[in-house]
């Protein structure tokens, strides 16, 4: 079960739209890799932690890309400010 869990959520990280480029323009390409292992092993992480159903995740994910995305444009606002 825990392994058609962790399947599922790695199937839909996957199948969600990323914006990476946006994030990493003064980066090399081996960074963009770096970060969809981090991803998948962060929904991976909350998925056991939260102990996350199926449906559940399908709802969570999403929302915390969301999340996450807007976080990263004020970290970005603060890094253009000082």
């Amino acid at each position: 079960m825990l392994l058609m869990t962790y399947t599922l959520l790695v199937s839909i990280s996957f199948a969600q739209e990323h914006d990476y480029m946006d994030h990493d323009e003064g980066r090399g390409n081996d960074d963009h890799g770096s970060r969809e292992r981090m991803e998948t092993m962060m929904v991976w992480r909350l998925t056991e932690e939260l102990d996350l159903k199926p449906e559940q995740a399908e709802k969570f994910f999403p929302r915390f890309r969301v999340h996450r995305k807007n976080l990263d444009a004020i970290h970005q606002e603060e890094r253009d400010i000082g």
